[in-house]
């Protein structure tokens, strides 16, 4: 069986990056602390549990314009399709899951990228399920998780960052059964939900 991760990739030091991965037949979330430096974290996991594969959350390319594919400065096909924020907006955040594509995929570790909104929308999750700005959807949230997971989770996501990993995870899980779908153009980069 293939070893997967999803990961809600955050700001360098904020503490707000959360790796889930199933381990010994639960899912478990690993998140980063405050002023530790996320990536050196996300290093660490990939190296001691060894998935061959990432679903992350963070841009993966730059749009076509950059490699003669586009007239595009700002956007690549699948932001524009799922309605996602311009890679160039995010800047740093871009730069860093790049460079960590590129690090770790010389092990042999496939990178792909996901947007869990657009995995939420998929699912049609209802608002009140899926709001970022509610404590109260967070919980929802986390209920219907519970009940939907094809694997069981050690314990309900107890912040959004988690939960965002939780769907990059099952974006994966979703990869693993044939299920799931890209979006864009892949010379220039695809988003998977």
């Amino acid at each position: 069986m293939t070893r997967f991760a999803g990961i809600d990739f955050g700001a360098k030091t904020t503490g707000n990056t959360v790796i889930c991965m199933e381990l010994d037949g639960h899912l478990h979330f690993f998140q980063s602390r405050a002023k530790e430096d996320a990536d050196l974290f996300i290093n660490g996991i990939i190296g001691r549990y060894r998935p061959s594969q990432v679903f992350i959350d963070a841009p993966l390319s730059l749009p076509g314009a950059y490699t003669g594919l586009s007239s595009d400065f700002m956007y690549r096909e699948c932001d524009r399709i799922c309605r996602a924020m311009s890679p160039m907006f995010l800047g740093g955040l871009t730069a860093r899951a790049m460079q960590l594509k590129n690090l770790l995929s010389e092990p042999g570790v496939r990178f792909f990228e996901v947007y869990p909104a657009a995995v939420a929308e998929e699912l049609k999750l209802a608002k009140a399920v899926y709001d970022k700005k509610s404590p109260q959807a967070l919980q929802e949230f986390g209920r219907w998780v519970m009940d939907y997971s094809p694997v069981g989770l050690k314990h309900s996501p107890e912040n959004w960052h988690q939960a965002d990993s939780w769907l990059a995870w099952f974006t994966g899980w979703r990869y693993q059964e044939g299920l799931a779908q890209s979006i864009g153009n892949p010379e220039e980069g695809l988003i998977w939900i």
